[in-house]
């Protein structure tokens, strides 16, 4: 690829200066420089895949061969894992493009429209759910204000009262919304609507009459807030259910018509996501206030495979819940781009996935990587559970400002991953505490990998799994399954309350040689649920003689204390 003007100045203050003393922001004309040889090869029909190969150094790892004489050396740097092996999918940026460039060129419009679609979905859902909170609060607060027997059948009729003028109430908006969009309404249909409205407003006085017998003033204001925010909830269901339909229909629209993408919208579509990107890469930058740095030079720390595996592998062990939540049910896990850059990764929740800046500052790249997962975490924590909780700890009570409490879960986050795990108490008590009950894996419970937990598989298909494991077991015993299958269908059996037939696979697991410490950790943890005491000391000591240090060792230390008490 021939290099722009800009591009070529920007670099040879680069040759000059590879340490980075003098600059000179490449970073705009980097991407400048690409997104126009990118859209110019759309232009003129030209093949994109090929360009894309051919420009993959310079595009993936920002290598370049003003700066690298052997470019293959280059990217082996990055490229010293294979990439099936880390947790999460990654895509490098020409894969990405080429992705991008093939959906749109397809005419593929649905995705946004479904994922809207699916969002909705979850946001009515939580809607709902608080809406019958306040229902019931209101409920409690009704009845024991004004019953003199709150469990009586009389209590049961007022209850059931409540819930019939709730629905009524939702019918009649639902019905006055869709008139004021002029949707056409029967005869019939119009006297069903009056005969309600009728009904509500007669319950609406009953009450507005029992509210204000409420002797308690605190007791009715409080109803009164409960009754304001059921009503908000209703209005954002039924705009929610508009939306949806709406959506629904122009995803049939889109259908049905099958209609091919003009050249110029396929361009402008280009243009945008690869500048959403690129402007994703600057911000990134930007929190660290430095200027993005796409080109790697000898002096750059950056993120490697293997690198990225090693971050990944610590944040899911030492955060099993990480993606225990709805969106994944949705969408699936998000994906990782790897993007020429500097600073630490970001998630990017229009796109599901973590943009991670090849290039680090700080002193390990898994501050990089845990800054980016935090957003994650927040961010699909719909009802801010996790931060509400963070919130009242003695040491955040006094902040107001979400903006500054979520910088210091991040903060908290980062040195649990990077600190704690290593078994530096950096942590205040109380925050530990906090990681230990909301982050941490279960204590009392077994080591179990990602892709086995309880909330990762289908439970047809964890019967499945275990259907399989016994036939084999059964028909040539527990000798013939490989390491993989003991250590795997140990967590499986585990789970389907088998403690002392996965004791005995992961028994058969030490015989056949190299065992990971995790093994003994899990020996331990389920011998002692099988009354083995001894067995179970014997094995944290054997978990210990290697992993003496760090959080794992401290928990160890802790069980055979308490086993030895008992």
């Amino acid at each position: 690829m021939i290099h722009t003007t800009e591009f070529s100045s920007a670099l040879e203050t680069i040759k000059q200066d590879p340490a980075g003393g003098k600059t000179d922001p490449i970073h705009a004309p980097f991407w400048s420089m690409i997104i126009e040889k990118i859209l110019d090869i759309i232009r003129q029909e030209q093949d994109i895949d090929a360009f894309l190969e051919s420009e993959k150094d310079l595009i993936d790892f920002g290598i370049c061969p003003e700066i690298w004489q052997d470019k293959l050396a280059a990217r082996s740097i990055f490229l010293d894992t294979p990439v099936e092996t880390i947790p999460l999918e990654v895509e490098t940026m020409s894969g990405w493009l080429s992705n991008l460039i093939a959906k749109i060129l397809q005419g593929d419009k649905k995705d946004l429209l479904i994922q809207t679609v699916n969002l909705s979905k979850i946001k009515i859902k939580k809607l709902t759910e608080e809406m019958n909170t306040f229902h019931n609060d209101r409920a409690n607060l009704l009845i024991n204000s004004t019953q003199d027997s709150p469990g009586s059948k009389q209590s049961a009729a007022f209850l059931k009262r409540l819930e019939e003028m709730n629905l009524q109430l939702i019918q009649s908006m639902r019905m006055k919304k869709a008139i004021s969009r002029g949707v056409f309404f029967s005869v019939s249909d119009k006297r069903d609507h009056f005969d309600r409205e009728i009904r509500l407003q007669k319950e609406l006085t009953w009450f507005q009459n029992t509210l204000n017998s409420v002797q308690n003033r605190d007791t009715q204001a409080e109803i009164k807030k409960l009754t304001d925010q059921i009503a908000v909830h209703i209005e954002q269901t039924l705009d929610l259910e508009l939306l949806i339909e709406k959506t629904e229909s122009e995803i049939e629209q889109l259908t049905k018509q099958q209609q091919e993408t003009s050249p110029l919208e396929i361009q402008s579509r280009i243009r945008k996501e690869m500048e959403y990107i690129r402007d994703l890469v600057k911000l990134s930058a930007k929190r660290m206030h430095t200027e993005s740095m796409p080109i790697v030079t000898p002096d750059s720390k950056v993120i490697s495979f293997k690198k990225l595996k090693e971050c990944l592998d610590r944040i899911i062990e030492f955060d099993p819940k990480l993606f225990h939540n709805d969106r994944v049910n949705l969408f699936g896990k998000p994906r990782v781009l790897l993007v020429p850059g500097t600073g630490n990764s970001i998630y990017d929740w229009k796109n599901n996935l973590f943009l991670v800046p090849l290039t680090y500052m700080g002193t390990k790249p898994l501050i990089s990587i845990a800054s980016g997962v935090i957003e994650y975490r927040l961010d699909v924590d719909d009802d801010q559970k996790l931060l509400t909780s963070y919130h009242q700890l003695p040491d955040m009570k006094s902040i107001r400002s979400n903006v500054q409490l979520k910088a210091m879960l991040t903060k908290d986050y980062i040195t649990w991953m990077t600190s704690e795990y290593l078994g530096y108490r950096v942590l205040s008590k109380e925050s530990k505490n906090w990681f230990e009950h909301e982050i941490a894996p279960d204590k009392n419970e077994i080591y179990t990998l990602q892709k086995y937990q309880p909330f990762a598989i289908k439970a047809s298909d964890f019967q499945k799994m275990i259907g399989e494991i016994n036939t084999k077991i059964e028909k040539d015993g527990i000798s013939s399954l490989s390491e993989e299958e003991l250590w795997g269908g140990s967590m499986l059996i585990y789970q389907s309350g088998k403690f002392d037939l996965a004791l005995q696979m992961l028994e058969e697991l030490t015989k056949k040689g190299a065992v990971q410490p995790m093994v003994y950790y899990n020996i331990g943890q389920i011998a002692t649920k099988c009354m083995k005491k001894q067995q179970a000391i014997a094995a944290f000591n054997e978990f210990l003689s290697t992993n003496a240090q760090g959080w794992w060792g401290r928990v160890v230390q802790t069980l055979i204390q308490r086993l030895q008490m008992s």
